[in-house]
Order: C-alpha cells, then structure tokens, then sequence
C-alpha cells in the first residue's frame, strides 16, 4: 500500500459522514475519487480496491440505482475472489449483488447468487451462524417472487428451525422470517398458515418491544388482507381497525395515509355487512378529503359513491341513491359525460336500482357504463366484458338465460383475447356461463366449461389452492346434478380435503 493511502482514509472518513448525512450524491463523488486514487498508483488489484469499490455500490443500491450498484458489486466480487478466493467478504459481496437482482425482479439470477453465498457461509460460518440463516431467508423470498410458493416455505422453515437453535438471533429477526413465510403461505393459498405465520410475527415484535413500529403496522394489514381472502371478514375488520389506530397515532388526520387507511376499512366494514361502521369510516373520509383536497376532488366523488353501498346495505336506498347520484354530478362536472369513472358511478347506480327492482331503470344504467366504456377503453378491454357479465346477472335473475347467455358468450371472448386481462378473470366468466347454462337445461355444456376453468385453475394457482377446490366443487355440483354421482363424488371429495387443509 503506497504513500498515498492517508489521503485514501481521509476521503473514506468523508465518505462515511456524507452517507450518514444522506448526502448519497456527494459520498458518491467521494467513493469515485478514492477509487480514482488506486488508479493513479497503479494499486488497483488489491482487495482494499475491491472493498471501496463494493462500498460504492452500496451508495447507488442505497439510491435505488440497482443497474449501477450491480455493476460495482460484480467488479468487486470478481476482485476479492482473485485475491483471496470465495471469502467470507466475496461471499458478502455477492449478497448484496443477489439481493440487488432481487429489486430489479430478476429473480433467476438472484436465487443463483444467494444459492452461492449459502453454499460458503455454511462451510466457514456453520448452518446455525445468523448469516447464514439470513442467506436462507433471502433464498425463500427470492422464491416467493418467482411465485415458487412450496420452495418458499421450505427455505424458510429451515431458517427458522435453525434460528430457534441459534442464541444470536434476536426477536425482530425470528419475526422477519415468520412475516415473510406468512407470506409465502398466502401466495400458495394456505391461509390458516399464513394467518398463523403472521400472528407469530407479531408476537415476536411485542416480545421485542417494538409493536408500535412501521413493520408491525405493515403486517397487522398483511394479516388484515388474508383473513379477508380466507373470508374471515369480522377478523380482517379487527386486524385493520389496529393498524389504521397504530397509523393514526404515526401521522396527522391529515395525511393522505390515514386517509386511505381509514377508506379502506370501511369498504372492509362494508363487504363485511358491519355496514354502520362502514359509513362512519365513510363519513369520516369524507371530512378529511374535503379539508385536506377540496369538495371537487375526484376521492372526495368516490367517498359519496362509497357511501351509497353503505346506504344500500342498510336499507336506506333512497339514501344511496342520493349519494350515488351527487358522487356521479361531481364526476361528470370534473371529467365530462364519457369518462371511465364516470362509467363507475353508473355500474354503481344499475346496481342500486337492481336491488330495488327497477330492473329497467338498471338496466338502462348498465348500458349507459357500457357505452362509456366502450367509447374510451374499448370493446376488447376486461372492463366491458365486467359491463357484459353485470347485464347478463340481471337477465339470469328474470330467468332469460338465452339472453344472458349471449352477453356472457360475447364477454368471455374478451377475456380469452384481452392483452390485459387475467387468468382468473377468464375462470369467472367461464363459470358464470357455466352456471347460466346448467340453470337452462345444458347440463353438459356446463360441466365442459367448468373443467376448462379447473385446467387454468391448477396453472394459475396449484391442486392445493382454496380456489381450485371450489373450482372443484363447482363442477361437482353439476355432475350430481346431471346424475353422474360417481365422478361428484371423488371430485367432492377431493375438494373437501383441499380446502379441510
């Protein structure tokens, strides 16, 4: 190491308290001059190089720029490796190069480097060392964003088998690893596991002292949303009313933070049917949107519409109407007669007067949302194939199945060519069909599209899903009733084991 080090130091103290600083661009400018320096005295092969080098691609990885801070954490593994083979400071390098593939979602490549430092943190450090329970738990998040669910879990049942041996590992971190296998059971579709993964995260947090932290707040919602997929809503309703109190108490009234929390819950409230809670939420939403944006902002027209299914769930539809009908005057004001917003409030509407039965009234509200949509996102577009679905509801409620049929045929091949729909999407409509089919004597030709929604069911999700079980169901409720009892059976059966767990 030349002469020159001293002044190396000097920019490294710099360096340091720039970045403490969260001066970022400015540390930087320093880490390129003290790289610089290696470069003018011809000492750019040691691992001191490699070290400063790896120190700046943790600035730009700080800053979000993952592109760059990929390239110096590659150039700096590289480097070490030369000089003293796959070290524990290699294996640190390629860490951080792993987990910034992460955040550029090319999981592939992070899940080959994570495999890599596992491989050498479990040779020099042992399996029960944290880091090397860490490099288990980065491999299991890495596998929940390429959707492998079954290998996620596993990871981190392993990092968590070897943490409860080890004395190192502290309560936040066993409560990291329970969160993020709550969420690789709810990507799978096991949500008692998921539910229960979460509960223990929490329970670590409090045992830790730090329940009033960001971390617990952002799981109790976590919590909030299995439950609600579960179809545990009264238990989604308790778990988010705690996290918009813990938000509250973070921030001001004010902040639009608060302000969609508190929205939240009580659309929560409302599909939970606890529909007086929901309107308070809804009015007190409303209060803040007008302090906060004005009157003639688009959310304060969306907390009206959002009023009015709370009006409609407690009867009052009068009421609903009435808030329908402001929310859609302060839209069409704001953004004329022919925008898909405006579309919203008149899907709305038809559904409001379908309750009533003013089945005509409805009906002429439907297709008013669907000419709007048809004009500004087009026919081909999944939301004209929802304007379809909800007309082709009315019909098959007044038992006109032929025409039911004709708009649920039309709106499942725009699910089957639409660029932007999605796989589940098209199981709805094939089910809807299915179902207006097995009511109009086809019995058949109902159980045919069920099956094709079970083949996409298992692709999307897996034989394990919630969701594929009750696709299962489906199309044994119509094999019973075509009297194929054999083949309901099993199927049944097999649906019933699914979904016991």
């Amino acid at each position: 190491m030349g002469f020159y080090f001293a002044e190396v130091r000097k920019l490294r103290r710099e360096l340091q308290a720039a970045y403490g600083a969260g001066e970022y661009k400015k540390a930087l400018i320093l880490g390129k001059n003290i790289l610089q320096k290696y470069l003018e005295n011809d000492d750019a092969n040691t691992m001191e190089y490699a070290s400063d080098m790896h120190n700046l691609g943790v600035i730009f990885d700080t800053m979000g720029m993952y592109a760059k801070a990929v390239e110096y954490y590659k150039k700096a593994a590289i480097l070490k490796r030369d000089c003293s083979g796959e070290s524990l400071s290699y294996a640190d390098t390629v860490n951080n190069l792993a987990i910034a593939y992460n955040n550029m979602g090319e999981g592939e490549k992070a899940r080959r480097f994570h495999g890599e430092v596992l491989k050498i943190r479990e040779t020099k450090l042992g399996k029960d060392h944290p880091d090397t329970i860490y490099s288990l738990f980065h491999l299991g998040n890495t596998e929940e964003d390429l959707q492998q669910y079954d290998k996620a879990v596993e990871y981190h049942q392993q990092a968590l088998e070897r943490a409860r041996r080890s004395a190192d590992f502290s309560k936040e971190d066993m409560a990291d690893i329970f969160a993020s296998l709550g969420a690789a059971y709810d990507g799978g579709g096991n949500y008692r596991r998921s539910i229960s993964s979460y509960e223990k995260a929490l329970d670590f947090m409090e045992k830790a002292g730090v329940e009033e932290s960001f971390c617990y707040m952002i799981w109790t919602l976590s919590l909030a949303e299995v439950c609600e997929k579960a179809g545990w809503n009264e238990l989604a309703v308790e778990y988010c009313e705690k996290a918009v109190q813990m938000r509250r108490k973070m921030m001001q009234d004010s902040h639009l933070d608060y302000i969609n929390s508190l929205n939240s819950l009580g659309i929560l409230c409302c599909k939970a049917g606890m529909f007086e809670k929901s309107l308070h939420c809804h009015e007190e939403v409303l209060k803040l949107v007008r302090e906060v944006l004005g009157g003639d902002h688009l959310f304060y027209a969306d907390t009206l519409n959002n009023m009015s299914a709370d009006y409609s769930g407690m009867g009052q539809m009068e009421k609903a109407l009435e808030a329908n009908g402001e929310a859609l005057r302060r839209k069409e004001a704001a953004l004329g007669h022919s925008h898909a917003q405006v579309a919203v409030c008149y899907m709305s509407r038809g559904r409001l007067y379908e309750k009533m039965g003013r089945d005509t009234d409805a009906l002429a509200a439907y297709e008013k949302a669907l000419l709007i949509r048809r004009d500004t996102v087009g026919r081909m577009d999944p939301l004209y194939a929802d304007t379809l679905e909800q007309i082709a509801g009315l019909f098959t409620a007044k038992g006109a199945y032929e025409a039911a049929a004709e708009y649920l045929q039309e709106a499942l091949y725009i699910r089957r060519e639409a660029e932007t729909g999605t796989d589940r999407d098209l199981v709805g409509g094939l089910q809807l069909l299915a179902d207006v089919k097995q009511k109009a004597g086809e019995g058949q030709a109902a159980a045919a599209l069920c099956r094709e929604a079970i083949e996409l069911l298992e692709k999307h999700f897996s034989k394990n899903h919630p969701e594929y079980a009750i696709g299962l169901a489906k199309l044994g409720e119509i094999l019973a009733r075509e009297k194929q009892y054999d083949e309901a059976i099993q199927i049944l059966t097999e649906s019933a084991a699914i979904q016991k767990g």
